[in-house]
């Protein structure tokens, strides 16, 4: 039973390796033969030599190939060529749209001049040819398995009807699709007789045609049973007949002996010649022999014949003609002539023959020549054996060396090749003046001589590398030729155990580009830098005079003043404002250029956050008798985390323009509706719509970029930078929403963003905990500020203004603070004088705020000064930088009493407790 499933389990495998590796040659020879078509294309495709090709490869595949159709761009139309069931081949043109079935067809496509040979396989027909070759005996089925139904291939089974039990397939059709072959004991109903069976099939996918089959071999289990006690039995039956015929033959034995001596004398030396003869032709395996007359003819030939050619004895008398193809018999035949002319012994060829299921296999003959006394032939003996295996592993490697040429011939790499040792041996260079020499003059000498250093040795490490390991190595090497300087990538293969190959490729314009794209993007890198140093100065230079101007005004405006000198101050307030929110636009709209502008994302009270927008506003509103409506869905959360002040920005650019272009006695409302997207994260729509003056609709697609104006006239109404929308564009898209417009000039605007945000939680009542970090700035008297937090403090700055103001703040406090002009001095003062709270000024002659700030905390002594950076540079990595070099805490130029005041509470109790 188990020789049996064995039996089973290896026809199946073979059978089906067999049929996948004939669709893989096919597929081959297809690609072959259209590549001839390409490389000829400049002849027609019905002259000799392509139709020669033609026929033979359909030959070749005559139980397979149903039609071969080509479509060439020399032809008017379609070429067919169609294999009858007598082998015999027509052709002819068509003008019709032939459609193929994928699961019968395949194509193949030359890649320049789309050369199209469509191939249309005889599925039914090669299966059902291909297993006859598989012998299972009487009881024995063999089916294909295909899109699951079951064909049943071998032709005693069309005389039954068979059925596969349901749990039999449901196994058979669960692997096939798995991709896994399988043993398998079942039943089948044959006839309406339900039998017990082995079965055993092997999946395999023909890639060509895109589809998965299976062979799948049965055995009626009774007959293997059955088989085994008539075998025991005729076993025994022939014994006895063996003992019978014994006792008769040692009976006439006596009698025969004597005439029997003289006749096997005079036979055993014609026996023994043919014997050795016989062993000597049958020693190479898948072989038969056959014998031939004076006249020529076959008159016999060895039982193994059919195993080779599918034929018995009788069947290949009579059909002998028909084994070969074509005029393969003809050639055969000329052969033959010519070694019986010139008297030769022996006679060696190759040929085609034609097995009785209609495959072509190619043949080896080895034949021995007899003659008689007179010269003439007398006979001969031969062996037949089949090479089919050898010569397509030939064909397999000319083709692989025809598509290597191919492919070399088609790229315009240098290709050299070498031994393990770095020995040039072979190369293919397409243009000799790319090289240092002529390539046939390095032939024998190695890389170490033929390249100059360094790069010799470089190029020898990496041919050694790929030789021992198999990988690809790639280096790169530049050298001087009559064109000037050229750089090559090299990149070393691995071609066998012997033999690496190199790729040389010329990437001069390639380096060439790189370095102008890194020169650019140094230059770009370099403009940007200058960029933020510009702004860094720029906010330095405005923001420091701006310091002690709005203090300076701070104070005056705190003393005894008449109405008209209070509105003269306030005027001067309001333009140092204006200022300094024009300063904060550009340096707002550079970081967001720069990438350097983060969200800060904290908890906020959204509904609370809106409204504070809305309510700076209320004034104008109020004088411009405008109607300002605020809609909040419902459903909107109360606390939402996002950047707080990037909402602020947003809303107070879109409700100041609507406020600003909407005419007395105008509408405007501010809508919030919100949209659950994925558990707790929702997006926000924001609409902010007006019954202003509106925009031109050519206007609207660049109102969002920097410095743009919809009248930017020197005679224009409305004043601005024209970086409002911008930066508020640019802050949208930062916070992953996106800002539409939608305008009608003389009717109002519609200005629509929306906000991926998260759902907040509303945080713990600071007051209730009680940080230590934080102080409470109740109102108080300023000039007691000395007696309750009695510091000593060094104050760090240049500006002669800043200074006269931070000495007015400081006296107000009760403060006598030391004043240092530079950086040097402040390290100096630090040195000979213990101070407990220091305000540095970044931006110093001589020595720096930084660079004093780190010179201050390398001073020996536990007592540490409490440091405060003053710079108008607001970039966060300059704030970093600050707080790297060891300040505490850091303001931003123009500074307020009050933030002055928390500071020194803050030191005081860092440091006294």
């Amino acid at each position: 039973m188990e020789t049996k499933e064995e039996l089973l389990k290896k026809q199946s495998e073979v059978a089906a390796n067999e049929a996948q590796r004939k669709f893989n040659s096919l597929e081959e020879d297809i690609i072959y033969y259209a590549s001839i078509l390409e490389s000829m294309h400049g002849s027609t495709v019905a002259d000799g030599a392509n139709e020669v090709r033609t026929r033979r490869l359909l030959n070749n595949y005559s139980n397979l190939i149903d039609q071969l159709v080509i479509q060439h761009p020399t032809v008017d139309g379609l070429i067919i060529y169609s294999t009858q069931q007598d082998n015999h081949i027509t052709r002819e043109l068509s003008n019709e749209v032939l459609k193929y079935d994928p699961r019968e067809s395949f194509i193949i496509t030359t890649p320049v001049h789309k050369i199209r040979v469509i191939v249309k396989v005889n599925l039914e027909n090669y299966f059902q040819n291909h297993v006859d070759s598989y012998y299972l005996g009487s009881d024995g089925y063999k089916a294909l398995y295909a899109q699951d139904t079951f064909q049943i291939l071998n032709g005693q089974s069309e005389q039954h009807e068979i059925n596969y039990s349901p749990s039999l397939a449901q196994k058979i059709s669960y692997d096939v699709v798995a991709g896994l072959k399988g043993n398998y004991e079942g039943t089948i109903i044959k006839d309406g007789e339900e039998i017990k069976v082995l079965a055993a099939q092997y999946p395999f996918k023909i890639r060509q045609l895109n589809h998965q089959y299976a062979f799948v071999f049965f055995l009626e289990k009774r007959t293997i049973v059955s088989g085994i006690y008539e075998a025991y039995f005729y076993l025994f039956a022939l014994l006895f007949l063996l003992l019978c015929v014994l006792m008769v033959m040692l009976f006439k034995f006596s009698k025969e002996t004597t005439e029997s001596y003289q006749l096997l004398s005079s036979t055993t030396s014609e026996l023994n010649q043919l014997f050795r003869q016989q062993t000597m032709l049958l020693q190479e395996s898948n072989s038969f022999v056959y014998y031939h007359d004076a006249k020529g003819k076959i008159f016999k030939v060895s039982e193994n014949i059919e195993s080779v050619l599918g034929y018995t004895e009788e069947d290949f008398m009579d059909n002998f003609r028909r084994i070969f193809p074509h005029n393969e018999l003809r050639h055969v035949r000329q052969k033959a002539k010519e070694a019986v002319r010139t008297r030769k012994d022996y006679l060696n060829f190759e040929c085609d023959l034609v097995k009785k299921n209609g495959e072509v296999i190619r043949t080896k003959n080895f034949e021995r020549l007899y003659y008689d006394e007179d010269g003439k032939l007398s006979g001969s003996v031969g062996i037949c054996t089949d090479i089919t295996e050898k010569h397509l592993a030939e064909q397999d490697i000319i083709k692989s060396e025809n598509t290597l040429r191919s492919v070399l011939e088609s790229i315009p790499d240098i290709v050299f090749i070498y031994d393990n040792y770095g020995v040039f041996q072979d190369y293919h260079v397409k243009d000799a003046s790319m090289l240092l020499m002529p390539p046939e003059e390095g032939l024998g000498k190695t890389i170490l001589e033929v390249l100059p250093g360094p790069y010799n040795v470089q190029m020898m490490e990496a041919l050694e590398k790929t030789a021992e390991t198999g990988e690809m190595q790639t280096r790169e090497m530049q050298v001087y030729l009559q064109g000037g300087k050229k750089y090559f990538e090299i990149r070393f293969i691995k071609l066998d155990e012997e033999r690496v190959m190199s790729l040389g490729r010329d990437v001069t314009s390639q380096k060439l580009l790189e370095k102008g794209l890194r020169e650019a993007k140094e230059a770009a890198e370099s403009a940007s830098r200058a960029k933020s140093d510009f702004l860094a100065n720029m906010s330095h230079e405005i923001r420091t005079p701006m310091n002690g101007l709005l203090g300076m005004i701070g104070l005056l405006a705190n003393t005894n003043l008449s109405p008209e000198q209070k509105r003269f101050i306030q005027v001067i307030r309001d333009s140092g404002d204006s200022l300094l929110t024009i300063i904060k636009d550009i340096l707002d709209y550079s970081k967001i250029e720069a990438g350097k502008l983060e969200l800060n994302l904290t908890d906020i009270n959204f509904r609370e956050q809106v409204n504070k927008v809305v309510n700076i506003f209320s004034a104008l509103v109020a004088e411009k008798k405008i109607n300002l409506k605020l809609e909040i869905e419902e459903s909107t959360p109360n606390w939402i985390l996002m950047d707080r002040d990037k909402l602020f920005q947003i809303l107070f650019n879109l409700v100041g323009n609507a406020v600003k272009f909407t005419p007395k006695d105008g509408d405007i409302t501010i809508k919030v509706t919100s949209e659950q997207i994925l558990n707790s994260n929702i997006m926000l729509y924001f609409t902010v719509s007006d019954t202003g003056i509106g925009i031109p609709e050519d206007k609207i697609s660049t109102l969002t970029d920097p410095f743009t104006q919809v009248d930017g006239s020197k005679s224009r109404e409305y004043t601005g930078t024209g970086l409002g929308l911008a930066i508020a564009n640019k802050l949208i898209e930062l916070m992953g929403g996106s800002l539409h417009i939608e305008s009608e000039e003389g009717k109002g605007s519609s200005f629509s963003f929306t906000l991926f945000v998260t759902v907040g939680e509303k945080p713990i009542d600071k007051s209730e905990v009680g940080s230590p970090t934080e102080v409470s700035l109740p109102e108080e008297n300023l000039s007691a500020l000395s007696d309750k937090y009695p510091l000593k403090i060094l104050m760090a700055e240049d500006n002669e203004i800043n200074i006269q103001f931070m000495s007015i703040i400081f006296k107000q406090m009760g403060y006598i603070p030391d004043f240092a002009k530079n950086g040097v001095e402040a390290v100096a003062m630090c040195k000979s004088k213990r101070y407990d709270l220091i305000f540095m000024d970044n931006q110093m002659p001589k020595m720096n705020g930084l660079e004093a700030t780190k010179a201050i905390r390398e001073i020996e002594g536990d007592h540490k000064p409490t440091i405060i950076g003053l710079s108008a540079n607001i970039f966060k990595d300059e704030i970093e930088k600050a707080y790297e070099a060891g300040m505490d805490d850091y303001l931003t130029k123009p500074v307020k009493i009050d933030q002055i005041a928390e500071r020194i509470k803050i030191s005081y109790q860092n440091i006294y407790g």
